[in-house]
């Protein structure tokens, strides 16, 4: 008898508790946060274009299986071989080209942590109207041209078919993002 209530008592316990789905939806997103599931017609072709040739990005001194994995990725998007290589290629050009801005932004962010430690507070806001506003914005627009500069040639390079193929699969890759606000 003791084992049956002890079972009864488990099985409430159980049933009471939260399930995983539970836990996660509680943690509520910030507002203004874009789900890709939800509307991926919110998030822009230049946004996940970036996301995915980041994901794409291969270090200097790649291994074969750096190489393979960013092959992988390029292929999933359903293209053939030629534009496979110039999708990496592009990939490799924007990762370059960004690696800049954000190394540049990168050493303002380490300044202003320097500047408010050294003030005894854990940040400093950044005022837009102050010179590390601005630089901040204008490495901002940089991104934003790099980005669209970077879809443009996309649309030049690969063939008609491959145009087709990867907007589409840019498409897919839009319903898993998640563009929270800073």
């Amino acid at each position: 008898m003791k084992l049956h209530w002890l079972l009864c008592f488990v099985l409430c316990l159980m049933l009471s508790l939260p399930t995983v789905a539970q836990i996660r939806s509680a943690k509520a997103d910030p507002p203004g946060t874009i789900d890709g599931t939800k509307s991926p017609e919110l998030i822009s072709d230049e946004t996940a274009l970036a996301l995915l040739l980041r994901a794409m990005n291969e270090p200097e001194q790649a291994t074969e299986p750096q190489k393979r994995r960013s092959r992988a990725l390029a292929r999933s998007a359903g293209l053939g071989e030629a534009d496979t290589e110039n999708l990496l290629r592009l990939a490799r050009k924007f990762n370059g080209e960004t690696a800049i801005l954000d190394r540049k932004a990168a050493q303002i962010h380490a300044r202003r942590a320097i500047e408010a430690a050294v003030a005894g507070r854990s940040s400093l806001p950044v005022d837009p109207s102050s010179n590390d506003g601005r630089a901040l914005t204008s490495l901002n627009e940089d991104r934003k041209q790099t980005k669209g500069r970077i879809l443009l040639e996309l649309q030049t390079t690969l063939s008609l078919n491959a145009v087709n193929e990867f907007t589409g699969y840019l498409q897919t890759v839009k319903r898993k993002i998640k563009v929270i606000p800073d």
